[in-house]
């Protein structure tokens, strides 16, 4: 008889933890959703080799035409003559730049990866990967400046990047 009894109240102990150990479960996932870091869409305006003057890694964000203007002047600056900046509708758009810095020879890239806003909203947190070229790779035997301009959805935030390397 007693050992029906350990077996009963081991089963009640079981079902008492199960449920408990559910609803703590339930309760701690809704703070998840709420604190949990939001995907945007993005798209590649621009990206290529060579953003001359920019000589270590940076980037910016760009909310006006003017400021648009004056990034192109360095990543258009081998067209001759430098065509003009693509419209941005800066009502919609946010534009982020970023920048690899200067590197010894071509076979360099940056990537935007992903681009999700803080929980909070304040932040835009940009996932960058820095490639670097192949050994044994034939390069080019120049000075290089990779960049990339992503356009997001038009806001008010301040950037945290995130870079790694491959």
């Amino acid at each position: 008889m007693i050992p029906m009894i350990r077996v009963a109240a081991a089963a009640l102990c079981a079902a008492t933890l199960l449920a408990g150990a559910a609803a703590a479960d339930e309760r701690s996932t809704l703070p998840m959703i709420a604190t949990t870091a939001q995907s945007l869409e993005f798209e590649v305006v621009r990206a290529g080799p060579n953003a001359f003057g920019r000589q270590g890694p940076a980037e910016t964000v760009i909310h006006t035409k003017l400021e648009w203007e004056e990034v192109w002047k360095s990543i258009a600056s081998t067209s001759v003559p430098r065509p003009p900046a693509p419209e941005i509708d800066f009502g919609k758009r946010t534009l982020v730049a970023v920048f690899m810095g200067e590197k010894p020879t071509g076979g360099y890239r940056i990537e935007v990866r992903s681009v999700r806003r803080s929980p909070d909203g304040k932040k835009l947190l940009v996932d960058v990967v820095e490639k670097q070229p192949a050994k044994g790779a034939i390069l080019t035997q120049a000075f290089t400046s990779p960049y990339q301009v992503i356009g997001v959805a038009a806001g008010d935030f301040t950037l945290e990047v995130t870079r790694t390397r491959q």
